[in-house]
């Protein structure tokens, strides 16, 4: 506190005693004295938050109050005036605190003085400080309005500088932000202020006087002098101590103040959250090293300091919080008990409560794992491992992505370190630095890093700082406080916490099982050699010491364990006794071979150089090789001994007992040299003080030091391994120095002193004590004299200039390392040198003179100041220096110390400066402007220059140092005020440069316009000194600029009008015009350019000056166009392409334009350039190059892809399809048929929708063609039908109908396939999108023209429906109506797209009609030409059928309708009926002679259903006739069949229902024949013109798939054709050179050569150059028909197969090769006349007509398979019983199912059903069956076998084929290896396809590899790829 605020002496009263009578009563308690004040003024007096009075003079009050014991009550008032009235009317005592006036003195007694304030002039830091109010010119002053300050303020500073505040908080905000830079206050309010506000003081004012002081007083009404007398001797109680405590209480803070760095970019807010929060709570893991951590109770760590110095930085005191885990910390802050978390990752579910910092430190996340365990790359390596997390860490939220890992939860890093370690977890992933700081700590050493899982995205994790979401100051003002950070500090915080540092630990951390250890041993034997110092030696009392045994003493004391050392024994005895372990560890030993036969070594903890020692005299040696052939000791059994022998043969190795003895016979000339370690040679060297003796030259060995462990204690070497890295670098310095670096104290031989004595004691013992006290005195004084010259030699060192001490004789005899840096001169170069060494050559030879003149009469002296002294350095440089000289005394004599301090940038300054000046001068005095120079303070000009002095004509003495307003203005005084006009005196005021124009009357009397400018010049402080006053004729250039200004106006207005960037440069390249285009471009305004040159305009496109276009087009400079793009000349004109990476955000590309200007002479004025911005055209060319490059690529990757799909999928479907046809061609009962027909259509369908997906990419390139065939449109309908009834189905309450006119069209041409494919997009959609009611496709004649007709197709529903805005995407590709829709409907979104391209290409459109919730209706038309008119079929019925009555019964309207037009074509007299009820009664009131005969019944109706009404329909009795019902449903199928059946209908029909399947059904139903002429058996072959000629022809098929061989084969042989098969291309080449075949059917895809490769290898055999060989194959995709012709082939079929297109070509290319011939006996067409003498009519265990007709009738085959089956099956349950028998379930599994199967195939019906129960108790592959059922299921199935295998023995001899697997080891190993290669890779991948293939190849091999083929075959059916691998090791093993 300042001494001029202090609290004043209470001036003396007299108290007046007055004696009360002793028998008075009691006195009353006296009355509350009431003290009155007016609020506002803190800290003087105020009211606190509860409304309660504070401040100084409350407390004051208050204090008085207690030491008189007079109560006190205070009273409020708003004003001071009205304080000051109610001490008047008496209704208060007394005035809290007041100043006192001559007026208030009229009617107010005061009191003593009871507090003086002192008021200062504050000023901003950009001020210098000010102490009068009159020195504030310039400045406006800020005070409070109002009281006492306004009114002595006012007095001086004039009001219109003053500036008032309405109160103190106001006045100091503006001082803060610099908007009042000069204000008067109470000191003691300012510093309430700041402290309130945490503030440091920023505000300079005179600390020793301030501007004036006020008093207070107390007072009370006039008359009230008793009163003020009680009030002074209260306060005269009050001791200056305590008055002193309660103005600090006030005043002084004890918070810690906001720095002012951070207070200046607070907010009013942020400033309000300071104040009012002095301490913040951090939360502190007390164990995540090197972050946070807690060390002898003491938070520590990174995070704790750089929070403490964000709290330096942001005045917040800090306060952390530690003992809890990670989750608890979250739930604090959470709560608000913490305030800050620290050391935290952002995650989105943390920024649901947090806010957050910017990172203060990013870390690398790594993954740990044991040394041991297998390495962890990728995450897929953590599945099935557990990870330790810690509780809380933000990686549980990325883990929860991966369930396969196991989290193992734990407390925190050091709890997951040691999970890791001791193998309770597999990994951890955690931060680098804290795991490895912790396993440092623990010393655990058996974690190793592995890879980034990716969790990091290969960047950095950023560490934050995290507050409360709510508290978003406090994590502004934290942001804040972290931008003052420096860098410099932050690498500080890193280098002490985060790099490696050799902190010295003291706690060994040891697992359990290494404590377990050592606590079994008392104590551990140390075999020690004590002549080996400083290592080891013997102390006098036979103790342990040296440096390795403070080594071993640290290690006994932190591992807890007893270590004893022998110090009797030799080293021999040592190495003896450590191999027979009479010793356990040899603390101090080499590692050697040798000794690694009986020891285990730690690692190295010490290492020092082997050195040779030889006599002082001896020659020089560089190394061992100068010794060779000469006597070398060294000590026996020493490492040094080992080496030198073996590695030196020809030195002569003499040994010793210890390196004293060595280095004794070098002293006495034994022995050359002695080798040994640096170590013990310093050593001994000091102790025995071995000055003849000197280290002569290092060797090529090192010596490394560890300790020898017993081999059979291997569990010791890590346990000192972990205590001897506890020892750090300062123990181990500390070890170091205190045996190497010893100073040895010298004593006496007392013995030999003893016979001295003996001798002389008598003559001279007297001098003998004389000289013992001599030597100790003269000891003391050498060692005084070594610490002092340590001392001098450190000052010299640490000088900062060269210092040179030099002798009486001019030699030097000592430097500091600055001389040998200034001069180059290594010191042992200098000393013994003369100082003349120093002195340039020209001075040398007077040098010495001048250095005895300089002795004669030594001083400390400067020579520098006046000479220009230099100095020579080595190289001859000379050095311009100063030098100082100072003697000094000593006992060699007086001695100089020279000072050289280095000087060049000093001259160089100076000389710079004195050339600048010149320059100045030069240059003022070179320009024809009038100049001069003025001095403020006086207005004299102190300098002009040449031109000035001529304006005036006056010579130089008669200007300078005259008044410049008597010379100007011809005035005898300073200008006053009111010649403000004049420039000068404007910067004298303001200090700104002022220029005007005035018009000054030239010597003739002419008019001269004149610039007059001037320019302040300011001290250091700012003030302005002197000004600058420059005048100018300017008429000349203002004419010419008027001109100029004309001509430019005009150019200017042309160029602003550009749109284009353009610009205009005369022709000194200075720009003339910049207009607004290129501001905008460039962000250089026209005012910052226009008149520049030297080509500026350059910049803001190149980054520097250098020509540009607008330069080019004026003289063209070749080696500027590779600085172009593009450049062109056209004429006079350049154009130019450039792209500019500094412009935009991203650069951009700019196109230049450049002309030359001339003018009306035709001479050239200048040039012009204009720009245009082209960047979005080329990147938009860029962008289409790429786009084009992406999409050749992606359709490539598609064409390649969709190629291999199309193979993959064509395969199954031509089996498929091909199957369809087969089955087709067999007896069927109708409905059968139906369902077949049904297959191959939907099979045909979908190989079209394949066939679409493959051509999309056709679509999107434009290359999609339309096909141009035949079709019938009913066909398409049907198909349509066929393919929308099952799905449509699913819906409980929706038909679909079909409608169609009767005048369309049947027979048309173009492309059926498209147009169903349209059609069923439209269905499918509306079924998706419609739950309930109806569909209905109708199909109208649009219009016909000759030969071709357009017809119109809807597709409308009773759906959801759609908006017109969803309508207006819905032809979008990949767009739905919107993104609920995909949602919820599913579906790509494309169909739509498609169908509108396929619309288009038919040459119609599309459009939609929808409201929502109504429904929609889809229409679309579709051209066609008509195709040629073929026998339509007539639906006639019998002539009894004629006029059938026909009742329809359904509730949907369009329905009826549509059966009604259907039914009248037939000529049926056709009722309908809307429900049953209706339906009954219709039936009920039909005449008598006019019963309707059929009842056409929808089974889905309100009310009654069909069913039940057709039941009620049959038991009527009252009907005349009972009709015939046909159901017909669109829902349940087989359900309503179901029913149908029970209740006795005669028919079934499912909707939509098309003409012919109505009238084929009534047809049956009736028992009538078809019409004549109607359509041929759909199962038939379709004629084709020339199939004839196919019978007889022989073919080949080079088939890999035996599904396509069966398929293709019953084809083909089904025409006539005679069949040879081969498996693959290579058994296809080999076919083909030994047959004679008229075709070959080649597939592409094959094993061992494929179909390209072999039809090339036929090719090349000149005999078959002709055969006709065609591709019969999956690949469909475009191209795929041109390899095949590129390969040799002539024509190409895809599959699945289509009959009429293979016999097509078939006949196209083979047809008239041959003569028609008859069929071969081998293929008949029809088997179903074959006689059976060959298959019984009857066979037990068989259904023999079911597998006929499977078999197409085809008894031979069927006969074959029997045997075959019973011979490959008759030991199925021997197997079965092995196989249960070595518990493998999953072989009993696959041996059932393969029965099950092939039994159901031939139709042995009991077997298979045997089978299945079997196969029913094998579900659970992990679960044996119980034995019970197991049995009795075996048994059952064993004997249904039987009745088979004894069935087939009747049809021909059964041989046993061996069980599954048995076979395998009779295959050749070879061959078994390259099966199970080709299973295991085909099973690896999921490719079923390959594994049949494998089994087809098998197959059709040799009889050796059949049961294999089964067993795999069976695999790939059930998907078993497990089973199939265990059958590839299987193969491997060489057994099943």
């Amino acid at each position: 506190m300042n001494t001029n605020r202090l609290w004043l002496v209470v001036v003396p009263v007299v108290v007046l005693m007055v004696g009360l009578p002793a028998a008075a009563p009691a006195a009353e308690p006296p009355r509350p004295l009431t003290i009155v004040y007016n609020t506002g003024v803190a800290p003087l007096k105020f009211k606190d938050a509860a409304n309660e009075p504070q401040g100084l003079f409350p407390d004051l009050w208050r204090l008085w109050s207690g030491k008189t014991g007079r109560p006190i009550q205070f009273v409020e008032v708003d004003t001071f005036g009205a304080s000051i009235e109610m001490l008047r009317t008496g209704d208060a005592d007394l005035h809290a605190g007041l100043f006192k006036t001559p007026e208030r003195e009229r009617f107010l007694d005061y009191s003593a003085p009871i507090l003086k304030i002192d008021y200062h002039i504050f000023t901003h830091p950009s001020v210098q400080p000010i102490d009068r109010l009159e020195d504030t010119g310039g400045f406006v002053v800020g005070i409070v309005q109002g009281g006492y300050t306004d009114q002595r303020v006012r007095t001086v500073v004039p009001d219109n500088r003053i500036k008032r505040f309405a109160s103190n908080a106001a006045l100091f905000r503006a001082a803060r932000n610099g908007s009042i830079r000069v204000f008067v206050t109470p000191r003691i309010a300012l510093s309430y202020y700041l402290r309130e506000n945490r503030l440091a003081n920023i505000f300079g004012f005179d600390t020793q006087q301030p501007l004036f002081t006020q008093t207070y007083y107390t007072a009370t009404a006039k008359g009230g002098q008793d009163l003020i007398a009680v009030v002074d001797s209260g306060l005269k109680q009050i001791d200056t101590k305590t008055h002193q405590a309660l103005e600090d209480k006030w005043i002084t803070s004890q918070a810690k103040t906001i720095p002012v760095e951070m207070a200046r970019q607070l907010t009013d807010e942020e400033q309000r959250y300071l104040s009012s929060t002095a301490t913040i709570r951090v939360q502190n893991e007390a164990d995540w090293a090197p972050f946070n951590f807690n060390l002898d109770g003491e938070p520590q760590g990174y995070a704790v300091d750089f929070i403490r110095l964000l709290g330096e930085k942001t005045g917040l005191a800090v306060e952390f919080v530690t003992g809890y885990s990670w989750d608890e910390y979250l739930a604090m802050i959470k709560a608000g008990s913490i305030d800050v978390m620290a050391n935290i990752a952002r995650t989105p579910e943390r920024e649901q409560f947090l806010t957050f910092t910017p990172s203060f430190i990013q870390m690398i996340q790594m993954l740990y794992t044991r040394s041991d365990a297998p390495e962890i790359n990728a995450i897929q390596d953590l599945y099935g491992k557990r990870l330790a997390v810690s509780r809380g860490f933000f990686l549980e939220e990325t883990l929860r992505a991966h369930p396969q890992i196991e989290v193992v939860a734990v407390r925190d890093t050091t709890e997951a370190v040691l999970a890791v370690s001791t193998g309770k977890a597999d990994a951890l992933f955690d931060l680098m630095p804290v795991v490895n700081y912790i396993t440092e700590q623990l010393q655990i050493t058996n974690l190793r890093v592995g890879g980034n899982m990716g969790w990091a995205q290969d960047e950095p994790i950023p560490l934050r700082l995290a507050v409360r979401r709510a508290d978003t100051l406090l994590a502004s003002i934290l942001t804040k406080g972290m931008a003052l950070i420096t860098e410099e500090e932050r690498q500080a915080l890193r280098d002490r916490w985060l790099t490696p540092r050799g902190i010295a630990r003291r706690k060994v951390f040891l697992t359990p099982a290494e404590k377990a250890w050592l606590a079994e041993r008392d104590a551990i034997r140390l075999g020690v050699d004590p002549t080996w110092p400083p290592f080891e030696q013997k102390t006098p009392d036979g103790a342990y010491a040296g440096i390795t045994a403070d080594y071993v003493q640290r290690l006994s004391q932190r591992l807890n364990v007893a270590m004893t050392a022998d110090t009797a024994l030799s080293w021999s005895e040592v190495l003896d006794k450590a191999r027979s372990r009479e010793i356990d560890v040899i603390p101090c030993i080499s590692p050697t071979p040798a000794r690694r036969e009986f020891l285990i070594f730690t690692r190295p903890y010490l290492t020092f150089q082997t050195v040779i020692v030889a006599h002082k005299e001896a020659p020089f040696i560089n190394g061992l090789d100068d010794l060779r052939e000469h006597p070398v000791g060294v000590v026996e059994g020493y490492v040094t001994h080992e080496k030198i022998a073996a590695d030196y043969p020809d030195i002569e190795l003499q040994t010793f007992g210890s390196v004293a003895e060595g280095l004794d016979a070098v002293r006495k000339g034994q022995i050359k040299a002695f080798v040994d370690n640096l170590a013990s040679i310093t050593f001994t060297l000091k102790r025995e003080n071995l000055e003849d003796l000197k280290i002569a030259a290092t060797t090529k060995y090192s010596f490394d030091l560890a300790m020898g462990v017993r081999k059979d204690w291997p569990e010791l070497v890590p346990i000192l391994e972990k205590g001897l890295r506890t020892i750090g670098k300062e123990e181990r310095y500390q070890i170091h120095d205190r045996w190497i670096n010893v100073i040895f104290q010298r004593t006496m031989d007392w013995e030999f002193l003893w016979r001295v004595v003996s001798v002389v004691v008598a003559v001279a013992g007297g001098v003998l004590v004389v000289i013992l006290l001599w030597n100790r005195r003269l000891t003391r004084e050498i060692t005084a004299r070594k610490e002092q010259e340590e001392r001098f030699r450190a000052l010299l060192e640490a000088a900062p200039d060269a210092m040179v001490i030099v002798n009486r004789n001019g030699e030097i005899i000592r430097v500091n390392s600055q001389t040998e840096k200034l001069f180059g001169y290594r010191r042992e170069e200098l000393l013994g040198q003369a100082i003349e060494i120093l002195v340039p050559a020209d001075k040398r030879d007077e040098h010495p003179t001048q250095r005895n003149r300089y002795l004669s009469r030594p001083a400390v002296r400067s020579i520098g100041e006046a000479l220009e002294l230099t100095a020579r350095a080595k190289d001859g440089t000379l050095i311009p220096v100063d030098i100082s000289l100072s003697p000094i005394d000593t006992r060699e004599g007086a001695l100089v110390v020279a000072s050289v301090r280095d000087i060049t940038e000093r001259k160089k300054a100076e000389e710079a400066i004195r050339a600048q000046r010149d320059f100045v001068e030069t240059v003022i005095n070179s320009i024809p402007d009038a100049i001069s120079i003025i001095e403020v303070a006086t207005g004299i000009i102190v300098d002009a220059n040449e031109a000035f002095l001529a304006e005036l004509g006056k010579p130089r003495e008669a200007v300078v140092g005259k008044p410049c307003y008597a010379l100007t203005h011809g005035l005898e005084e300073m200008c006053a005020p009111p010649h403000h006009e004049c420039p000068m005196l404007e910067t004298m005021r303001s200090g700104r440069k002022c220029t005007t124009e005035h018009v000054h009357t030239g010597p003739g009397g002419e008019k001269l316009i004149m610039e007059v400018a001037t320019f302040p010049i300011r001290t250091e402080d700012g003030t302005v000194r002197q000004v600058v006053h420059v005048a100018r004729d300017i008429t000349e250039r203002k004419r010419t600029e008027d001109k100029i200004r004309d001509s430019q106006r005009q150019l200017s207005q042309i160029v602003n009008f550009l749109p284009d960037p353009t610009w205009v440069v005369d022709c000194d390249g200075r720009v003339v015009s910049w207009n607004r285009a290129i501001e905008k471009l460039t962000g250089v305004m026209a005012e910052d350019i226009v008149g520049k040159g030297d080509f500026a305009y350059a910049l803001p496109f190149y980054g520097e000056r250098r020509p540009v276009l607008i330069d080019l087009v004026r003289e063209w400079d070749e080696s500027y166009k590779d600085k172009y793009l593009t450049v062109k000349k056209d004429g006079a004109n350049l154009m130019a392409e450039s792209y500019h990476p500094q412009l935009g955000t991203d650069g951009i590309y700019l196109y230049a334009t450049a002309s030359l200007l001339y003018d009306t002479a035709g001479a050239v004025t200048g040039a012009i350039e204009s720009l245009r911005d082209i960047t979005a055209s080329k990147r938009l060319q860029e962008e289409l190059l790429q786009a084009k490059r992406a999409a050749d690529e992606a359709s490539q990757a598609k064409s390649d892809f969709l190629a291999n799909m199309s193979h993959e999928i064509r395969t199954p479907m031509n089996a498929v399809i091909g199957m369809a046809h087969l089955a087709l061609k067999t007896d069927l009962t109708a409905k059968q048929r139906d369902y077949v027909s049904k297959i191959q259509s939907s099979a045909n369908s979908l190989l079209g929708i394949i066939n679409d997906i493959l051509d999309f990419s056709k679509i999107e390139a434009g290359k999609l063609e339309m096909e141009t065939v035949d079709f019938n449109l009913e066909t398409v309908l049907e198909n349509l039908g066929n393919l929308v009834v099952v799905k449509a189905g699913e819906k409980k309450d929706l038909e679909i109908l079909f409608s169609t006119g009767t005048d369309v069209p049947r027979f048309l041409v173009g492309d059926p396939l498209r147009l169903g494919q349209v059609l069923l997009n439209l269905v499918n959609n509306a079924i998706k999108f419609t739950e309930t009611g109806e569909i209905v496709v109708a199909t109208i004649l649009e219009s016909r023209q000759p030969g071709a007709a357009v017809l119109r197709f809807t597709v409308s529903d009773t759906g959801i429906g759609i908006t017109p805005q969803q309508q207006a995407k819905l032809f979008q590709s990949f767009s739905q109506a919107d993104t609920s829709t995909t949602r919820k409907y599913g579906g790509t979104g494309l169909g739509l797209t498609i169908s509108k391209r396929l619309v288009e290409m038919m040459g119609g459109d599309i459009r939609v009609e929808s409201e929502p919730g109504k429904g929609s209706r889809f229409i679309f038309t579709a051209r066609f030409e008509l195709g040629a008119e073929k026998a339509k079929r007539q639906f006639a019925p019998h002539a009894d059928l004629k006029g059938l009555r026909v009742l329809v019964v359904d509730d949907n309207a369009t329905s009826r309708n549509i059966f009604k037009d259907l039914l009248a074509s037939f000529s049926f007299d056709v009722a309908l009926a809307a429900s049953g009820e209706e339906g009954l009664s219709e039936l009920e009131s039909a005449p008598i002679g006019r019963p309707y005969q059929l009842v056409i019944m929808d089974w889905k109706m309100p009310g009654l259903d069909g069913i039940e009404t057709a039941r009620r329909i049959k038991h009527h009795r009252s009907l005349a006739a009972m009709p015939a019902i046909i159901m017909a449903t669109a829902y349940g199928r087989e359900e309503i069949m179901r029913q149908a059946e029970k209740t006795g209908l005669e028919g079934f029909l499912i909707k939509p229902v098309n003409a012919s399947v109505l009238f084929d059904t009534i047809i049956q139903v009736f028992s009538r024949e078809a019409a004549a002429g109607g359509d041929a058996d759909p199962g038939a072959v379709k004629a084709i013109e020339g199939l004839a000629h196919l019978a007889g022809a022989r073919v080949l098929l080079v088939e890999d798939n035996v599904i396509n061989q069966q398929v293709a084969q019953e084809i083909l042989e089904g025409a006539g054709m005679a069949v040879s098969l081969a498996a693959n291309g290579r058994q296809g080449v080999e076919a083909v050179a030994r047959g004679d075949f008229d075709v070959v059917l080649m597939d592409i895809q094959m094993p061992v050569m494929d179909g390209y490769a072999a039809t090339r290898e036929i090719r090349r055999d000149p005999r078959f150059r002709d055969l006709p060989i065609i591709a019969m194959t999956a690949h469909a995709m475009s191209g795929d028909a041109e390899k095949s012709l590129t390969a040799g082939m002539n024509g190409h079929v895809t599959k699945p197969i289509d009959p009429d297109r293979l016999f097509a070509v078939l006949v196209q290319k083979i047809g008239r090769r041959r003569p028609v011939a008859s069929p071969p006996a081998t293929a008949p067409a029809d088997t179903s006349d074959r006689p059976a003498a060959d298959l019984p009519e009857r066979l037990p265990g068989f259904a023999l007509a079911v597998g006929l007709r499977r078999l197409q009738g085809n008894r031979a085959l069927y006969r074959k398979l029997i045997i075959d089956f019973a011979s490959a099956y008759q030991e199925t349950p021997d197997s079965i019983r092995k196989a249960l028998k070595d518990g493998d379930l999953q072989t009993c599994h696959h041996l059932v199912h393969s029965l099950k199967g092939a039994a159901g195939n031939l139709a042995a019906e009991r077997l298979q059903a045997a089978a299945q129960d079997l196969e029913a108790l094998f579900t659970d592959a992990g679960t044996p069956p119980e034995d019970q059922p197991l049995n009795r299921a075996l048994e059952h199935l064993e004997e249904n076998l039987n009745e088979v295998v004894t069935a087939a023995g009747l049809l021909g001899p059964v041989i046993a084929e061996p069980a599954a697997g048995d076979d395998i080891a009779d295959l050749p190993a070879d061959v078994r290896h390259s099966i199970a290669a080709r299973i295991r890779e085909a099973a690896d991948i999921g490719d079923i396809g390959a594994m049949s293939t494998i089994a087809a190849e098998l197959e059709s091999g040799s009889g050796d590899y059949r049961s294999l083929s089964r067993r795999l075959s069976a695999l790939a059916d059930d998907f078993d790829l497990d089973g199939a691998i265990r059958l590839a090791d299987q193969l491997d093993a060489g057994r099943a």
